[in-house]
């Protein structure tokens, strides 16, 4: 609570739109570190007052994860919204939560723009994840760590829809990059890891307290993670 109130009071105005009901729909960020964040979603009032309705937290990707065909959709309980990328080589559609919300908000509203999706920077939001060592090469080895069923030795990369929310996943991916962000209002140390995972390129946000094992370039990653990602329109 002491958090949202300091959010509400601290956050900077990012994006103001009116909506197709006449309503002012506004976005506000605090920022709590290097590209990691709290982003509250509502309204102005008659009186430009911020008047909050849900907020999520944010860690912005720095590379581009998708380019791939993809649409975006509304949630029907809440003025927020979802994209789904056509990813062929996943065997799933990738969805995810869509972070900049209102620019695609001004796009769907005003008919003249033009609002073609031309990539994705994603990140995944982890609560709980481990670090792998690398995977085995040698064949002999692969066969017989098999048959001892130690298949995380194994299995190089993996991602599968996780629980009953289709923008979570459960996945394994290599760790390709490591950078350390200090939450600059409790301290706490965040991993923000790049990681390659079944061709995809995008960061691993997680509390280093969440994450069993030092991560490293070459060792894997392996945890549920909250896909988020933050969508780039190609102009007219």
């Amino acid at each position: 609570m002491e958090l949202l109130k300091k959010a509400e009071s601290e956050a900077k105005l990012v994006r103001i739109v009116h909506d197709e009901n006449g309503d002012v729909r506004a976005q506000k960020q605090l920022s709590l570190g290097r590209r990691i964040g709290l982003s509250l979603c509502g309204t102005m009032d008659e009186y430009d007052r911020f008047e909050p309705e849900f907020f999520f937290p944010y860690h912005q990707g720095n590379c581009i994860t998708s380019q791939a065909a993809c649409q975006i959709q509304r949630h029907a309980e809440k003025a927020a919204f979802s994209g789904i990328c056509d990813e062929h080589g996943l065997g799933v559609s990738l969805i995810f939560y869509l972070q900049n919300q209102l620019d695609y908000l001004e796009r769907e509203l005003n008919r003249n723009k033009y609002c073609h999706i031309s990539s994705v920077l994603m990140s995944g939001l982890s609560v709980e994840g481990k670090v792998l060592l690398p995977t085995y090469h040698d064949t002999e080895k692969k066969l017989s760590l098999l048959q001892c069923e130690d298949l995380y030795t194994i299995v190089e990369s993996c991602f599968m829809p996780y629980g009953v929310e289709c923008d979570q996943y459960s996945i394994i991916g290599e760790i390709t990059e490591v950078e350390e962000v200090e939450n600059v209002i409790t301290g706490e140390m965040i991993y923000s890891l790049t990681v390659k995972c079944n061709g995809l390129n995008f960061q691993v946000c997680i509390n280093q307290k969440d994450l069993i094992g030092l991560p490293a370039p070459g060792r894997r990653f392996k945890g549920s993670v909250w896909m988020q990602g933050y969508a780039a329109f190609q102009e007219d």
